[in-house]
């Protein structure tokens, strides 16, 4: 009987080339070009299922949570996998073109990945400390309405406690400088720290049912390229 597990060596070369084994992922959500230790994952999770159009190069983290049925928590679907394949194609090409494959100039200095539960009227913290011009990318989902909010992490507190006192006053502004989005199941980050600060993103559940999240975010480091 055959290997229900095998690959065409042929579609797997290809696959392997055409991702140059970068993990699409990263890529997309987070702008990490670098190499790395990863496999290939079926898309449709059905491993007799060899096609090309079904196969990308993930990292072992990537592989592990698109592959994870243990969780509630809204995981990365097979159309965004399929996109964020085809953006990486598309970069390895496009450096190809250019014979420039090496790793992006911009280094990550700090990073997150973790899926977790955030319960009812609770709000679960990440700090980052970031410098000025610093950018942090990634992208957030979950199975059920949440907002997300990045600000400063002295802005946060204060407006928090002010919050926390005043419950039922719907006046109440966030912090003057912020990232929100407001009742998402998704969504992609981008915020670009206007000084050196420790800065937080704040996932907030004010529905009454614990929600499963993932979040996959990096701060990297700008270079400054000589004229």
């Amino acid at each position: 009987m055959p290997d229900q597990r095998y690959i065409n060596p042929v579609v797997e070369a290809r696959v392997l080339t055409r991702s140059a084994r970068r993990c699409c992922l990263c890529f997309y959500l987070k702008r990490d070009f670098t190499e790395k230790e990863g496999q290939i994952a079926h898309l449709d999770q059905n491993s007799s299922n060899g096609a090309e159009d079904n196969l990308a190069f993930l990292c072992l983290p990537h592989h592990s949570l698109y592959d994870s049925r243990t969780s509630q928590h809204k995981n990365y679907t097979l159309l965004e996998v399929k996109t964020a394949r085809k953006t990486l194609h598309e970069q390895v090409q496009s450096r190809l073109d250019n014979e420039d494959l090496d790793d992006e100039d911009e280094e990550s200095v700090e990073e997150i990945q973790e899926a977790a539960l955030i319960r009812a009227h609770d709000d679960r913290l990440y700090p980052f400390d970031m410098s000025e011009g610093q950018e942090l990318v990634g992208a957030v989902s979950s199975d059920g309405f949440i907002s997300v909010l990045i600000c400063e992490e002295s802005d946060y507190e204060e407006w928090n406690d002010c919050d926390e006192d005043d419950e039922d006053d719907d006046s109440l502004s966030y912090p003057g400088y912020h990232f929100l989005a407001e009742d998402v199941r998704g969504r992609r980050l981008k915020f670009v720290a206007p000084h050196d600060d420790t800065f937080v993103i704040v996932l907030m559940n004010r529905t009454e049912e614990d929600i499963d999240v993932t979040i996959d975010c990096a701060v990297w480091r700008r270079q400054t390229k000589s004229k």
